[in-house]
């Protein structure tokens, strides 16, 4: 069929895992020689020599990402849609009721929830006062801060000013 042309590696000891399965641990062959080296090289990743990372390329990589669809309408809506789980489990009762989570649990999402929901206040008040600053309407960055968290004033955060279209 097909010959091989480097040397197969052979099994350098058998180890018993509690007595059911057994693993090999195996000698790698050098190339250019017969013998095989006991030593494991290790796993060969694409590297990207010569490339720096610097803060613009840092940007631009973050502008990218979130002028992406899987960022602006998959990721963001999966975040509302688990702070909207996250307050139906605090104050519809309907969880506790059917067994999924207890009362204690019930508590602790609504605490959570109010502690998000300030979080979520000083974000969008952030994202409103910077965008303001930056000479951009600062209503939309608020609305959408203020729905989805710490996303959108991420989002306010890179961008920077950036020209707006001429009307």
């Amino acid at each position: 069929m097909f010959a091989l042309t480097t040397p197969r590696p052979r099994p350098l000891a058998v180890l018993k895992n509690h007595g059911s399965k057994s693993t090999q641990m195996w000698q790698a062959p050098v190339k250019g020689a017969r013998q095989y080296s006991s030593v494991r090289s290790p796993p060969r990743f694409p590297s990207r020599r010569g490339a720096v990372l610097t803060r613009a390329s840092l940007k631009e990589d973050a502008v990218a990402f979130i002028k992406s669809d899987l960022y602006a309408y998959y990721g963001q809506a999966g975040i509302v849609v688990v702070i909207l789980g996250l307050v139906d489990a605090g104050w519809s009762g309907d969880w506790s009721r059917i067994g999924t989570i207890t009362p204690e649990q019930e508590q602790q999402c609504r605490d959570f929830a109010g502690i998000l929901g300030i979080v979520h206040v000083v974000c969008a008040s952030s994202a409103a006062v910077i965008a303001k600053r930056r000479g951009q309407d600062w209503i939309k960055p608020f609305a959408k801060t203020l729905v989805v968290g710490v996303t959108p004033l991420v989002e306010v955060l890179v961008r920077g000013a950036e020209p707006e279209a001429v009307k």
